[in-house]
């Protein structure tokens, strides 16, 4: 039986001067729960996010971007 895999989001490298805010933190400024941005991610719906290492990165202004235009 084959696993169906979401299709996963292009992760780019962020430029050095961007605010970088941990799940916990673009969840409050979404008004969102840490599931619901997990579940975001594995259906790559969600707002661009980073890595590093084994922690997820949101940037200030994708958050916001994304808010707008969820509107």
């Amino acid at each position: 039986m084959k696993k169906k895999t979401a299709k996963k989001q292009q992760v780019t490298e962020a430029p050095q001067t961007a605010e970088f805010l941990i799940t916990q933190e673009a969840a409050r400024l979404l008004r969102a729960g840490k599931g619901t941005l997990q579940n975001w991610r594995v259906a790559g719906t969600g707002p661009r996010y980073y890595r590093a290492g084994k922690r997820v990165l949101y940037r200030r202004e994708d958050l916001l971007e994304f808010a707008q235009a969820s509107k």
